[in-house]
């Protein structure tokens, strides 16, 4: 149910998209985020009521209050189980922005933004944003990256999160994003901010999931390398000195994986 709720805002604002459950508590915190951001949000918000139920009634009711909220659009996406796709749901709150720029925002709800936040990179970057810039100023590699970190992207940047069947998670998925924007742009620019989030969820059998999730990882990866080095290769022979210097740089890059 896109744009459930929908509020007009300004095209060269940066939109904050990010995804929650409907859980009684998510839309408590909910109201605090978007009003401490004070920009436009736009939230894919998960849900395992049916269309047209009691409880789907129930919950449109209570999603009322969030009616009026500045910049605010809502879109419903309904599930069957309670196996959660963090990327397809980060993915669907960037296609439903209406800003040209938007701020993917991988972490829990419950992790707030600092005051003023919004507002300060307004100030520090220039609208509309042409490549990915990585919320960080202490992240130096792919691999130093703090967890849950936001990115800022044009809307209609041509990476989106590669979005996985399984043993999904908030913190492996957006590393992989992450990790793939590295390097797609042969390195990241930064907006010169810093903000941490707890990194989440345990889970039963974590230790084996957590092997499965990285065996999956570094085959991802390697293939991502493989395709990079492919797409820089084929006229070799007539190649410049700067895509000399991305094969080289890819090469050392894909050594790490």
């Amino acid at each position: 149910e896109p744009y459930l709720l929908a509020a007009p805002v300004d095209l060269l604002d940066i939109t904050a998209c990010l995804w929650t459950t409907d859980d009684l508590n998510n839309l408590h915190l909910l109201h605090s985020w978007v009003t401490q951001w004070s920009g436009p949000v736009s939230l894919a918000m998960i849900t395992q009521t049916r269309p047209r139920s009691t409880m789907h009634h129930a919950l449109l009711q209570r999603l009322g209050a969030l009616h009026g909220l500045p910049g605010f659009s809502l879109h419903l996406v309904h599930v069957m189980n309670d196996q959660h796709h963090p990327s397809t749901y980060l993915n669907l709150a960037r296609l439903f922005a209406t800003t040209s720029t938007v701020m993917l925002f991988p972490a829990d709800i419950s992790n707030v933004l600092p005051a003023r936040f919004h507002n300060t990179l307004i100030a520090q970057i220039s609208l509309p944003v042409r490549k990915p810039l990585l919320i960080s100023e202490t992240a130096t590699s792919a691999f130093t990256i703090p967890g849950l970190t936001p990115v800022i992207l044009p809307r209609h940047y041509q990476l989106w999160c590669n979005e996985k069947a399984f043993l999904a998670s908030r913190t492996s998925e957006w590393d992989d994003c992450l990790w793939h924007l590295w390097l797609e742009e042969f390195g990241l620019e930064h907006a010169n901010l810093t903000v941490t989030f707890a990194t989440e969820d345990p889970i039963i059998g974590a230790d084996a999931a957590t092997r499965t999730r990285n065996r999956l990882s570094a085959t991802y990866r390697a293939e991502l390398c493989d395709l990079a080095m492919k797409r820089l290769w084929p006229n070799a022979p007539q190649m410049s000195k700067s895509a000399k210097r991305r094969v080289q740089w890819v090469k050392h890059f894909c050594r790490q994986v």
